[in-house]
């Protein structure tokens, strides 16, 4: 006899990554806009965080922070859309993780403080083992990696979204 199928409460893990990752990204730049000065200290950036105390640096971090807040919001939303605009929202969001450490790595944005505390002209070489890079990399690899199942989920290209093999 056939077993009747049950849907389950909880979706399959897949699922939860972009929301935990969208969780991640909006409480990081709550938290960069509450106290700018910490968090900069904390992803081993001081120099960039003395540098945000000018009124246009402030004003360009809380402008970012709320953009990359939204897209984490979005992206916590989904849970509670299809697959296919998980996917979307989960490719938007690889692909601004991707570009921001491609921008770390080729525009240095932290330069070295002399000994009497101001900022000189050579940048800070960039260190994969700084948090920054652990940080967007720990948020850039599991999702990755369940955009990679997505794609060879069966059903994506099948004509019967229940078949267990491709139809088309």
């Amino acid at each position: 006899t056939a077993r009747p199928r049950t849907r389950l409460i909880a979706p399959p893990p897949r699922q939860f990554v972009l929301p935990v990752v969208g969780a991640a990204v909006t409480l990081m730049n709550v938290a960069l806009v509450y106290d700018t000065k910490s968090f900069f200290e904390a992803f081993d950036m001081a120099a960039v965080g003395a540098e945000a105390e000018s009124p246009l640096a402030a004003s360009l971090i809380v402008n970012m922070s709320i953009a990359w807040s939204a897209l984490g919001f979005l992206c916590m939303s989904s849970a509670y859309r299809g697959s296919q605009a998980r996917f979307r929202m989960g490719l938007a969001m690889a692909f601004v993780l991707a570009t921001s450490i491609y921008a770390d790595f080729e525009m240095p944005f932290e330069f070295a403080v002399d000994e009497k505390g101001h900022i000189t002209d050579t940048p800070v070489p960039n260190d994969m083992s700084s948090m920054r890079f652990i940080v967007k990399t720990a948020l850039l690899g599991p999702l990755a990696l369940s955009l990679l199942a997505h794609c060879f989920e069966p059903g994506l290209l099948t004509k019967d979204k229940s078949a267990k093999k491709k139809t088309a």
